[in-house]
């Protein structure tokens, strides 16, 4: 069964291997902050289900993937607290304040720079390694995730399309975005840093 730490993991591979060429368990393991036994053990679980084999990623279904995300990896936030933070899914800085509410979503991390309503990452060592990394296409793709996750259905959408473009997945199987949403999520995507000059 798939937990939440493979959908971290497969996304990851596929936007390195649409950045790069290819994708190793070694730049994984340092883009999420993993464990080596917990990657060893995503990666099986991965390619039990098809999703990865040894050189190559499934891209239909992980496009097939994104809208049931909200169903197999639910992201609920805390509505009663406030905790520092990084800011993930529509308070994002790569959704560059489209999305307005008067408190955002955040992973919890002390002395974070952000302050908001705690929700759960996809694995536990995922906001420190974003923070200390400073890579923003990395941060943007597990944000989309978690707009997909726990955000409401235009933030859904643009999600979608964000981690679409950013690991080169085709579109999602009886799921049309709209152009506007399409325009907008490409100048998103093409105004974040290379992981280069990060």
């Amino acid at each position: 069964m798939i937990q939440p730490v493979d959908i971290a993991v497969a996304y990851d591979a596929a936007m390195t291997e649409h950045e790069s060429g290819q994708f190793s368990a070694a730049s994984i393991r340092h883009h999420l902050g993993l464990p080596k036994a917990t990657l060893n053990k995503s990666l099986g679980r991965l390619r039990q289900a098809n999703v990865i084999r040894e050189t190559f990623i499934n891209r239909r279904i992980l496009a097939a993937l994104l809208p049931l995300l909200p169903n197999l990896v639910p992201a609920v936030p805390a509505r009663d607290s406030e905790v520092d933070g990084l800011s993930t899914g529509f308070a994002a800085p790569a959704f560059g304040g489209h999305f307005r509410s008067p408190v955002g979503q955040v992973w919890a991390l002390e002395g974070g720079p952000d302050r908001g309503v705690p929700i759960k990452p996809l694995h536990s060592r995922v906001p420190e390694s974003v923070a200390s990394s400073g890579n923003p296409r990395r941060h943007a793709l597990l944000a989309f995730l978690d707009a997909i996750r726990g955000g409401r259905a235009r933030e859904v959408a643009h999600g979608i399309e964000g981690v679409r473009l950013l690991c080169g997945l085709p579109p999602a199987p009886g799921l049309a975005s709209g152009t506007l949403v399409q325009a907008f999520m490409a100048s998103v995507v093409e105004g974040l840093p290379d992981a280069s000059t990060c």
